[in-house]
């Protein structure tokens, strides 16, 4: 059985369009994919209960029942909390290629007289080699800043921990955080980037889960996708990008002479 941890950013659901190409449908190549994470002991992420997570790997493949079979906790009280939730994804991580899927339930079983967590084979898995899901982290000292109205008047002011062309990862407080729904759009939020100008964006929600940091603080996480954007608002984003980028490359290249 494993135990919990903090979850990697490398194990972290990533947002993902259902008419993606990214999904794979074939029921051979997922059992093959599932199969070789399997063999390879590679560590998986389990994500339920809209924003709890826990460190699991897969156990087993059945191909004939459908079946995969999932280490479950030690904590058994969390394994009951799992067991009753409604919608869970999980994400692996094998040679720089992330393995994502949801399924809509999961049961306790026992597998060699051991308890395991059983759900029903995916119709569908994403794929997404490191150059299609990496976000650059915004620097902590001169953070981004996303502002989101609420349909009641108020709004979320909240931190920006990465950002891509595609999207950002929102960083708060489970308490700061909690008014945002998985999968619900939110017009003209105000991403304010340092050095450029605020642009609006629309955002959907895709993921929202609690991740605990080193220093052992909890924090609520949401990857929102970018919705339906001008292109002079693509553009300054992706200006923006491409800055950190090259303040990352030449703070690499400067610490090599350190």
């Amino acid at each position: 059985m494993s135990e919990n941890h903090a979850i990697s950013p490398a194990l972290q659901p990533t947002s993902v369009p259902e008419d993606s190409e990214h999904y794979l449908r074939s029921k051979t190549e997922i059992v093959s994919i599932l199969k070789d994470i399997q063999e390879s002991r590679v560590p998986a992420a389990l994500f339920y209960g809209g924003g709890q997570s826990m460190m699991t790997a897969v156990l087993k493949v059945s191909a004939v029942k459908e079946l995969i079979y999932l280490d479950c906790n030690i904590n058994e009280e969390l394994n009951e909390q799992v067991e009753a939730s409604k919608k869970l994804t999980f994400v692996s991580n094998l040679r720089s290629v992330k393995v994502q899927f949801s399924i809509p339930r999961i049961e306790i079983a026992l597998l060699d007289d051991e308890p395991a967590f059983v759900l029903k084979l995916p119709k569908a898995i994403v794929r997404l080699q490191r150059r299609e899901f990496y976000r650059i982290p915004t620097p902590t000292l001169d953070p981004v800043i996303c502002t989101i109205p609420l349909p009641d008047g108020s709004s979320i002011k909240a931190t920006v921990a990465d950002i891509s062309a595609g999207g950002i990862g929102l960083l708060g407080t489970p308490e700061e955080m909690s008014p945002l729904e998985q999968t619900k759009s939110y017009e003209n939020c105000q991403l304010a980037l340092p050095g450029a100008e605020t642009v609006l964006v629309n955002l959907q929600a895709r993921d929202i889960f609690n991740i605990t940091l080193k220093n052992n603080v909890e924090k609520r996480r949401a990857g929102m996708q970018f919705l339906k954007m001008t292109n002079h608002t693509q553009s300054t984003i992706q200006r923006y990008i491409m800055k950190l980028e090259m303040e990352r490359r030449i703070k690499e290249k400067g610490s090599k002479w350190d």
